[in-house]
Formats: structure tokens, sequence, C-alpha cells
């Protein structure tokens, strides 16, 4: 129950954020990270071909794991070398630290061996991100879990990792984390001055206006590290609803969860009347309004050894769509924030 009001919490706190106070940056990941170092490819880079598993080694479920029937998946960074024998590893989503399976994952992973990418001919190193299921054979009390985009978003089809080929990518660090979130190159990126709100993508033209940011808020008292049940996931909608309902220019539309790529993530979809107009000048924000009437927005939380992430998606609705126009408008945009989740990385400094 901690966990489901915490949730709710972080979903509500996104549409009440403090004003910007001034003199507050947040500070980028250092030039030493080897994980970043500027011999590293990513395995979709443009140029870099080749990388295949050549010896698998399967996990092994230690007993304590196995007798608190911990289940879920450790995600891991990991670089490949030039021999093709695993570097570093990281862990970006942890399962069980307690009781030794984050722990299996590594030494796993750290024994497989892949046919090493190639640049230009030659073999290069490269990070590559694995995820490692742990479940338990006889799994009868393990709710299926119920694990969906928003209903606004185009359907998941193939590898949304791919899709994110030539994105640009910025790296923020706060709160013991560092966030590294790629994006379409011809956004625009704004670093703020708060200490929560960390950075906002945006793309704006004569079609659309839409935008993401990501906040760190603080600490969750639980990690998200497997699916809330049907029953808690109601709870969530229920307690933000309730919240929500005294507000007449917001609507809840949803609450629901989703795997990407490397996490899980709880989302609320809301609808609110008007649009953000406050860093406009008059006439700028005259002309704002009458073209845009409303805000759709999804909030996406997760979470990374007790610190809270938030993800902000926001689009502006033109006033002359008709209901039907509307849906097939926020299709075709949001597919961008499907991208921009699955490419995001979040890891403990």
């Amino acid at each position: 129950m901690r966990l489901v009001l915490a949730v709710a919490c972080a979903l509500i706190a996104a549409h009440f954020e403090p004003a910007i106070r001034s003199g507050q940056q947040p500070s980028t990941n250092a030039s030493s990270d080897r994980f970043n170092a500027p011999d590293v490819y990513d395995e979709d880079e443009p140029g870099v071909q080749g990388i295949r598993l050549t010896k698998e080694v399967k996990p092994n479920y230690t007993l304590a794991a196995m007798q608190e029937q911990i289940q879920g998946m450790v995600v891991m960074e990991c670089i490949v070398e030039r021999d093709g024998s695993v570097g570093p590893i990281r862990i970006l989503h942890s399962l069980d630290p307690r009781h030794g399976l984050d722990s299996e994952a590594v030494t796993t992973v750290s024994q497989w061996r892949f046919t090493p990418a190639t640049k230009d001919g030659q073999p290069v190193r490269t990070r590559i991100v694995v995820e490692m299921s742990f479940a338990l054979r006889d799994s009868r009390d393990v709710p299926e879990p119920d694990l969906k985009w928003p209903a606004e978003f185009p359907e998941r089809r193939g590898n949304l990792k791919k899709a994110a080929t030539g994105f640009m990518r910025q790296t923020v660090s706060a709160v013991g984390l560092r966030i590294n979130i790629g994006y379409p190159p011809d956004w625009q990126v704004t670093r703020t001055a708060t200490a929560n709100h960390l950075i906002t993508v945006s793309k704006g033209d004569e079609q659309a206006v839409r935008s993401v940011s990501v906040f760190s808020s603080g600490q969750m008292t639980e990690d998200i590290v497997t699916p809330l049940s049907k029953k808690g996931l109601a709870a969530v909608e229920k307690f933000v609803k309730q919240q929500v309902q005294g507000n007449p220019d917001m609507q809840l539309l949803k609450v629901g969860q989703v795997w990407t790529y490397d996490r899980q993530w709880i989302w609320a979809a809301t609808r609110h009347r008007g649009v953000d107009v406050s860093d406009q000048s008059p006439e700028e924000a005259a002309a704002m309004l009458k073209r845009f009437t409303e805000t759709r927005v999804w909030t996406f939380t997760s979470t990374e050894r007790g610190h809270e992430v938030r993800v902000v998606c926001k689009i502006y609705v033109p006033a002359e769509l008709s209901k039907n126009a509307v849906k097939g408008y926020l299709r075709e945009l949001t597919g961008d924030f499907q991208v921009i989740l699955d490419r995001m990385s979040i890891a403990a400094e």
C-alpha cells in the first residue's frame, strides 16, 4: 500500500511543480565515465555492424531468492570489448540486491562472448543493454501483469530501440542519479534552473507542439520492481482521481503501467483545458490560446535505487480538430514519446 500511495502522489505532483528558482543547474555526467568513453559506440549507431552473441551462459536462481519467490527482470548495460569479451557491467534496473539475483545476473553476463561489432571494417567497443529474466516454474500465485501503453499511443511494433537511430543525446545528473535521454535531432533542448526539473526536449511548428520533460523529485519508500496487481493499479487510479476531481480544468483519463526497453513505468493520462503560455509574450500568448484549446499530458513514473523519476509528455491539441480527428492526431505524434522513453537510461551514480 505504501508503494501505491507513493506512485499516486508522484503522478499528481507532475501537475503542481514549484516555481523555477535561479542559480541551480543540473550537473552533467563526468567525461571520465567509462560507459560514455569516446571509443564506445551504441550497437545501433550508423556504421556500426555485426555484433552477435556466440556464447550464452544461463543464470542460476539463488536459494534465498527462491524461498522469497522473487521474480522479475534485471536490466544491465555492458561494454562488449573488441575481442568479444564483456567488459564493464552496470545495473540499470535492479531486481534483487539482497538475495543475490542482481549479482547472479552480472556474473552470468560477464561469461558471455560475442562476435564484436565493427565500424569501417575494424572491431570496436560497443555498449549494449541486456535484459535477464528470473521466473519460478510454479508461479500460480503471481498474477499476469497488465502492461500497456496509453490508448493514445500507437501499437508497439518491432524494436523501438532501432527506431532511435540518429537520435541526439543529453545526460543530466541529480539526487544520485544519472539520466541519459535520446531525442530526435530536430527537437530543441532546454536545461532548466531547478533541482527537480532536469531537462525538457520539445518541438513546435505550424502543425504541432509537443514536449518531454524529466523530473526527479526525491526518494520513494519502495522501488517499482514488479508490475502492480490490478487491485493495486485500481487503487492508484482511485487516489489520483480523488485528488484531481476538484480541478475543473483537469480530467484524469486513465492510469496504467508499461515495460519499456529497460524498466517499468506507471503512467497517468490527463486532459487539461487550455495551454501553458506563461513564457510567451502577450501577442504570442493570444495566438497560442486561439490556436490550441487543450493539452494532453501523459505522466510516467519510475524509480531507481529508491529515487523517483517522472517523465511528462505533452501535446497541444488544435482547436479545429474534431473528436475523431484528435485520436489520429495524437496517435501520429506520440510515437516519438515511445521511442524517447524506450531509449532513456537511468542509473545510480
